[in-house]
């Protein structure tokens, strides 16, 4: 409504329905100083003259109202301070048609069905006056527009206690209002995908109606972006394409069923349960399952739990194989269509998928059939192990079509996510921010205020949530653009998602209680009346114009405070409850009752609602109803109207009821009555079931002047019955400003009315409550300081040698009741006057201690000290031997032997007499040799580094005699040696049984050489040169045979003069060390794997 107390004009009330006052109500403000006949004018712009006659002007003002005629309407003006409505009455017969069709409807067109405490009829009112409101039953019935209740089936079931995705078949579609954190329902099926050996979900969901703006969202409470490999795509939310658009993630109608059913075959067994000896097999079992109608193919997902593989008696590992036939038979039909069968091998030992996919011949439903064709088990005499099961987990039908059909726009979400190591199952925990948006409606409306009650009102009527949204001509904007900014102005908001089969009727009654607001339709638009503070009253009742006017105060045992749960905007909307204590009371709480404030997420509003709905409760604690005759009323719901109710001015008498003869009473006691008074008598009439208190009834009087017993009660209402103490007084009245929040026809024409009061003071008081800081936290924090931790138990004690340090192992002791922080130990030698401190935290539960080694004798005691801070009692003092395994002693340097060899490097060495040396690994090159070696106290052990199979090709390479070589000019054996003296190039060689492209290493050793090179050769069919050399010593070479090698040559140019001796040639194998120098060094290890001193660094050159 528009507000009426513009003080710059005056407030004009146009009913032009005389059928239905309610109906196309309009509030205009017309400039001060016009003429009752120019404001006509203004607001009837085109009616005609000739129904002048039928237009009712009247005016209202909080003192009483005055109807004026047409022949006075150019000679009155409205003060701004007074309230002008005009009705338009109806043509003859008007009457009788409105007592022939169905008069007693209700005024709202929706026959009471948006009726908060404003849509309640007479009966349904007295009923509710009847009841004695109590605080739980009747906490709401003092607020003008109170919500609607909620049902468990109408709670928001996106956010009950956790995250959870639903899937909501034949359901309604959500629609988010507001802003909110929400879990939106599954859109399409989700799927599993297999890649290799790693897991992918694929699904949809459906965020709800109409576009949406989406942010921060989350699996459970972790962010999307925290996780590997995660894909996702939008359709209907701001920046992305609309629903009309395709998913690339999801593109086809995915139909996924769960089997869980092993494929086996097994040996046969005898009634024992033992394998049969023959090795004989059970027969083979086929599993059969259907697709789904339509199906295009299937894919069917195979689990292998453990892997598939063979652990061999030593620890190797090797394949295994698993094989299963497949058949297809089409649902109604006998044929069966063998498929290729299915054989997978792997040699891995934890859980892995396989996906099969199948074609079908033609669309339809499809039996498929798997029958394990490999053992699934391995026999119970078998050393080795096996990895074998296989579980046939899914069946997925796939169809074609896209999945999402459906012209009406909605906001979508697709995501392929990696499973594998990150998610559990499916994906069921998705979460997101959503921000309703909307266009302005036509009208130029804010689009960044979606959180405003009028905003999702709005939405709801002129939304794609209705079949045939409300077009923008049957929309109150004035009446909603008012709303909407008082909203804005008091801090009001909805954030609600309705997604359960909710009437617009309900939704329009829950969003409007957020607001402070009703909003029905009055038979021509949609509007709203707000429950704010009116100035300027429409309407005077009164018992000249208005009869059976009563009033029932009701009386409620309010509770210390009021519990409401809602979703926390505060704290990432997560569930909360907020108790609010009633005003003024400031004891410790011992009743509380729930409150739902639907819509409502923010804490603070959640506390002054609350603390507003207290004050309703007080303030708003009578209700009033009275009875209008005829048809010509100016005030409808929402109104203010003012009222005057009878009262006694004083007691004058009082007397006890002897007989009732209809309006007629007798009293036991003589009452005088003086001419030219008005009287009236104050009775109360007992209550019944509905109503245990009854009600006061104060009811004008007719008499005789003089002394009388009897007397006359004037008009409708109730009479006292026989026996009733009843009061005598002068009869008064006085004007009380009431909200109309109740109309019902009666077939006369007439209507019932319910009012309650207007209650200023509860705006005044709202607005000046200051709200507590809020605590997500619930419950009070019971100190346990005073608590003290029993002593801890010593589990173990035992020496680390890899650190050096004494580890002691702490758990609390079992008769511990209160929460502990940390452990503190102290520790010495036996016999020491001294002690140690040292402590760890609970969750470590391990001490450490240094300066002690294995044997050591120590003593130890052990105390508690609570998350508090309390430390609790010490224990008693323990005696204990350090046990443990201390660390090697190094390998004695001389028992050390590596020798370089042809393509190897042959290491010897000896241990000690230390018992700690369990194994000794050995380093080449810095990097450990892959196995070690098992050793014990006072032996001697060895490895092999390289090739051991290695010889020799040369003969007589140590020239121990002249033979087997050929001798160029200036050649010489003798004295171990081949020498050659300057002066003429020639050649030393021997024939070599060699393969054309095979590396062949040699080495020799020069001495004696004063001048010129000597170079190592392979000749036959092609030569082969290595480097030459030119100094003395020992020297390498490696060389590829050319084409049909035969001769080791080694070529002396002219100026050569030295020996040669210790030739060696031999063929490389892949086994073969590197040729060249490498380093060693021996590290003993103890029985715990911990390593002691190392050896020196030992350098041999492998030939």
């Amino acid at each position: 409504m528009i507000d009426l107390t513009n003080s710059a004009g005056v407030p004009v009330t146009l009913a032009p329905f005389a059928m239905d006052l309610d109906r196309g109500r309009e509030e205009i403000v017309v400039p001060a100083g016009l003429t009752v006949a120019e404001i006509v004018a203004l607001v009837l712009p085109e009616f005609p003259e000739a129904a002048l006659p039928r237009v009712r002007v009247t005016l209202v003002a909080s003192t009483g109202k005055a109807f004026i005629r047409q022949a006075n309407w150019r000679l009155v003006r409205p003060y701004p301070s007074t309230n002008v409505v005009i009705t338009i009455g109806a043509g003859a017969g008007a009457l009788t048609l409105l007592v022939q069709v169905a008069a007693s409807a209700i005024s709202n067109a929706l026959g009471g069905a948006l009726a908060g405490t404003l849509g309640l009829s007479a009966a349904t009112w007295a009923s509710i006056i009847g009841f004695g409101i109590t605080a739980i039953g009747g906490i709401l019935i003092n607020a003008l527009f109170q919500p609607k209740k909620q049902s468990n089936k109408d709670k928001d079931s996106f956010v009950i206690d956790s995250w959870q995705n639903e899937y909501r078949q034949d359901e309604p579609i959500p629609v988010p209002l507001g802003e909110i954190r929400h879990s939106p329902p599954f859109a399409a099926s989700s799927y599993i995908e297999v890649v290799g050996d790693v897991l992918y979900n694929r699904a949809i969901f459906c965020h709800g109606l109409g576009q949406q703006e989406l942010w921060d969202h989350r699996i459970g409470d972790t962010s999307i972006n925290d996780y590997d490999e995660f894909q996702i795509e939008h359709r209907g939310a701001v920046g992305y394409p609309d629903s009309s658009v395709p998913f690339t993630l999801y593109t086809q109608q995915v139909i996924e069923d769960s089997i869980g059913t092993d494929l086996v075959w097994e040996w046969a067994r005898d009634d024992a349960g033992t394998m049969l000896p023959d090795e004989s097999m059970q027969p083979q079992k086929t599993i059969k399952r259907t697709t789904g109608l339509n199906a295009t193919h299937a894919i069917v997902i195979l689990q292998f739990p453990q892997g598939l593989g063979k652990i061999t008696k030593k620890g190797k590992r090797q394949e295994e194989t698993a094989t299963f036939n497949v058949a297809i038979r089409k649902a109604g039909t006998a044929t069966v269509i063998p498929q290729p069968a299915i054989s997978i091998t792997n040699r891995k030992f934890a859980g892995f998928y396989r996906a099969v996919r199948i074609d079908f011949p033609s669309r339809g439903a499809w039996e498929v059939q798997i029958t394990r064709t490999s053992i699934s088990e391995p026999r119970d005499d078998w050393d080795d192990s096996f990895a074998l099961t296989c579980t046939w987990v899914v069946l997925q039908t796939f169809r074609p079509e896209y999945p999402c059909n459906t012209s009406t726009p909605l906001c979508l979400t697709a995501m392929r996510v990696k499973a594998t190591h990150q998610m559990n199952g499916q994906v069921q925990t998705y979460n997101c921010m959503s921000r309703r948006v909307t266009d302005g409606f036509g009208q130029g409306w804010p689009t960044n205020i979606p959180r405003n009650p009028a905003i999702s009102a709005l939405y709801a009527l002129t939304g794609p949530g209705l079949t045939k949204p409300e077009p923008s001509s049957r929309i109150n904007w004035a009446a909603f653009t008012e709303w909407r900014d008082y909203c804005s102005l008091k801090g009001l908001k909805f954030d609600l998602v309705i997604g359960n089969r909710q009437s617009l009727e309900d939704t329009l009654k829950m969003i409007g209680a957020a607001g402070r607001a009703s909003i029905y339709f009055d038979g021509t638009w949609w509007t709203v009346i707000v429950d704010k503070p009116r100035t300027v009253p429409i309407d005077v009742i009164t018992p000249r114009n208005a009869s059976n006017i009563k009033f029932e105060v009701a009386y409620a045992d309010l509770p210390d405070a009021l519990r409401i749960k809602f979703q926390d905007s505060t704290n990432n909307f997560q569930p909360a409850e907020r108790v609010v204590r009633r005003p003024g009371f400031a004891g410790t709480v011992m009743t509380t009752e729930a409150m739902e404030m639907p819509g409502k997420t923010d804490p603070d509003e959640i506390y002054r609602e609350a603390v507003r709905r207290f004050y309703e409760l007080q303030f708003r604690n009578v209700a009033y109803s009275a009875t209008q005759d005829g048809i010509a009323r100016s005030a409808t719901r929402g109104d203010l109207v003012q009222a005057s109710k009878d009262i006694l001015r004083r007691t004058m008498a009082s007397a006890r009821v002897k007989a009732v003869r209809g309006n007629l009473i007798e009293v036991d006691e003589v009452w005088q009555i003086k001419a030219g008074v008005s009287y009236a008598v104050g009775f109360r009439v007992l209550g019944d079931e509905g109503n245990p208190l009854g009600q006061h009834v104060v009811r004008q009087i007719t008499s005789v002047p003089g002394d009388v017993r009897t007397f006359v009660l004037t008009g409708d209402g109730l009479a006292p019955e026989t026996g009733t103490i009843i009061m005598l007084g002068e009869y008064g009245s006085e004007s009380i400003p009431l909200i109309l929040t109740g109309i019902q026809r009666r077939d006369d024409g007439g209507s019932d009315l319910t009012l309650l009061p207007s209650a200023p003071e509860i705006d005044e008081l709202t607005d000046a409550i200051v709200i507590p800081a809020w605590d997500s936290k619930v419950g009070d924090v019971v100190d346990q300081s005073g608590i003290v931790p029993d002593a801890p138990k010593i589990v173990w004690v035992r020496y680390d040698a890899g650190t050096s340090k004494t580890l002691v192992r702490l758990e609390p002791a079992p008769t511990n009741v209160v929460e502990l922080a940390s452990f503190t130990l102290r520790h010495r030698l036996a016999g020491s006057p001294t002690w140690l401190t040292a402590s760890s935290s609970v969750s470590s539960a391990s001490v450490e201690l240094t300066g002690y080694s294995t044997g050591s004798h120590i003593e130890l005691q052990a105390q508690a000290t609570s998350a508090w801070g309390t430390p609790g009692t010490w224990g008693v003092i323990i005696s204990v031997i350090i046990d443990g395994t201390s660390l090697p002693s190094s390998l004695p340097a001389a028992s050390i032997q590596i020798i370089g060899k042809l393509g190897q490097a042959e290491i010897t060495f000896a241990t000690g007499p230390d018992p700690n040396t369990e194994e000794v690994r050995i380093y080449r090159d810095g990097v450990a040799l892959s196995a070690t070696v098992p050793v014990s106290p006072n032996g001697t052990f060895g490895r092999i580094d390289g090739d051991s199979t290695r010889v020799t090709l040369v003969t007589n390479g140590t020239f121990d005699a002249d033979a087997n070589w050929t001798k160029g000019t200036g050649w010489a054996i003798a004295a171990g040696k081949a020498t050659k003296t300057a002066g003429t190039a020639s050649d030393l060689s021997q024939a070599v049984t060699m393969t054309a492209g095979k590396v062949y290493r040699g080495a020799a050793t020069v001495s004696g050489r004063t001048a010129g090179t000597v170079t190592p050769k392979l000749t036959g069919g092609a030569t082969v040169s290595g480097l030459a050399v030119s100094a003395n010593g020992q020297f390498l070479f490696r060389l590829t045979a050319g084409t049909s090698p035969t001769t080791l040559v080694f070529s002396a140019d002219s100026t050569f003069n030295g020996s040669i001796d210790d030739v060696v040639l031999f063929e490389e194998t892949a086994a073969c060390l590197s040729q060249g120098g490498h380093t060693y060094k021996l590290e003993p290890l103890n029985a715990d794997g911990l390593a002691g001193p190392q050896s020196a660094d030992i350098t041999r050159t492998v030939i």
